[in-house]
């Protein structure tokens, strides 16, 4: 396997080939991991990240598809997983601050039940899109990202960034309808 081409083993993993898996896990892990803990500075969290990408490239191994190298397949996987991890955390943080500014009484009891509620409604539908998709929809919502800006962040064209929102709404409506307060919340977000 180690004098097999990228290109090569990516057809063998396809076909469920563990040491196809193994060997592009062994040729990738140092510097993917070594990419992802410049990003973080954090060596748990980048190897935890790089774990998850291998996790993913077995679970989506018969839609892969590798022309020469795996390389520029990585840098990207490590590119997003690395914002996507920013993303969720800010949200973490934006629920834990606003849940610190809240009086305790029954009233925001109910109130911080409702938002934990919507919160996890929107995350589970934000999950049923596309990677790429939630990326996009997360910079635009959560980090409030212009679609220029969108474009230029993960070098993309402002066409395709547009096309992802635009699939987002379609299903954050769908589900919309469901709930008065996803309703309010969507459209003080602008979707």
């Amino acid at each position: 396997m180690e004098q097999l081409s990228d290109s090569v083993l990516a057809t063998y993993l396809s076909q469920g080939s563990d040491e196809a898996f193994t060997e592009i896990y062994n040729r990738y892990w140092s510097v993917m991991v070594l990419a992802a803990r410049n990003r973080t500075n954090d060596d748990y969290l980048a190897e935890e990240m790089v774990q998850n990408i291998f996790l993913n490239l077995w679970r989506n191994r018969q839609r892969i598809t590798v022309k020469e190298s795996f390389r520029p397949y990585f840098s990207v996987a490590v590119k997003y997983e690395v914002l996507n991890h920013f993303s969720r955390r800010k949200t973490r943080l934006s629920y834990l601050d606003w849940l610190g500014r809240q009086p305790v009484t029954t009233a925001s009891l109910d109130d911080m039940l409702d938002y934990k509620l919507l919160q996890e409604q929107i995350e589970k539908t934000v999950c049923l899109l596309p990677e790429k998709c939630q990326l996009v929809f997360r910079l635009r919502v959560e980090k409030g990202f212009t679609q220029k800006e969108i474009a230029q962040e993960l070098d993309m064209a402002e066409k395709t960034v547009e096309a992802h929102l635009t699939k987002a709404r379609k299903l954050v409506r769908q589900v919309r309808a469901t709930s008065r307060s996803l309703t309010l919340m969507l459209f003080l977000l602008d979707l």
